[in-house]
């Protein structure tokens, strides 16, 4: 016996009504047991249209080429994946009718995914993709710029883009006062060596991450100022350690 009602409900091989339904078959032998079993199908009217159900990853950046995983069913060969209003994505492939693969084109913000089957019946997941910026680093400045002996200077680094919280990774020689803060302090302790040399730098490098691991790389200089020398005069070796003094005191 077939449901819902068929053209014969009690033959082998009825016509449905064209719609799309789930249709249910029970068997029944002649000793009274039964059977049944289900299937949805679309007669009369074409085939099922597309179903999503996810994408992964959700996010890429601005500039495209994110390869992504489209997940869901009823997809057909040559079916097409849009990122927001009007972008395609490209080299768009059907796995099975239940994954497709996918590169983004350019695009900005959170925008639907729309799936579009080679008989224009489409399906989208809206807000489903975000797009985000190249991870940078716009800025890694010393404050103050020069130093002598023993005094510090802060070193910030301004990240932008990616997507935030960004994690700060700095190897330095000398040591800086925190190797993961976005603003250490650097007190360097290599004085220029005597006899003419007036400074000396020191480089700091840093590596800033987001919490999509992206990774990007600065660095900044410190320049250690040392004394100036009159001729046929030596070093105060005080000068490193009292603040109060300058090149013109020695």
């Amino acid at each position: 016996m077939w449901s819902p009602l068929v053209t014969s409900p009690s033959i082998p091989n009825p016509t449905a009504t064209p719609s799309a339904t789930t249709i249910t078959v029970t068997v029944t032998d002649s000793l009274g047991q039964t059977a049944s079993a289900s299937v949805t199908v679309l007669v009369g009217g074409g085939l099922l249209p597309p179903v999503l159900t996810g994408i992964s990853p959700a996010t890429g950046l601005t500039t495209g080429g994110t390869f992504v995983t489209i997940s869901g069913d009823n997809f057909l060969a040559g079916a097409t994946v849009q990122f927001g209003s009007q972008a395609q994505a490209i080299s768009v492939e059907e796995r099975d009718n239940r994954t497709l693969t996918a590169v983004t084109p350019p695009g900005s913000g959170t925008v639907d995914v729309t799936v579009t089957n080679p008989d224009n019946q489409a399906a989208t997941l809206p807000g489903a993709f975000t797009y985000y910026p190249p991870l940078v680093i716009t800025a890694v400045t010393p404050t103050p710029p020069a130093v002598i002996p023993i005094a510090t200077s802060q070193l910030f680094v301004t990240p932008a883009g990616g997507v935030p919280p960004y994690a700060f990774q700095w190897t330095s020689d000398p040591a800086l006062s925190s190797l993961t803060s976005a603003a250490p302090v650097a007190s360097p302790s290599n004085p220029p060596v005597c006899c003419g040399s007036v400074a000396r730098t020191s480089v700091y490098h840093v590596t800033v991450t987001d919490s999509l691991s992206n990774s990007v790389a600065g660095s900044v200089t410190l320049t250690i100022i040392g004394p100036v020398l009159q001729a046929g005069r030596r070093p105060d070796p005080a000068w490193r350690y009292d603040l109060s003094r300058s090149s013109r005191d020695v």
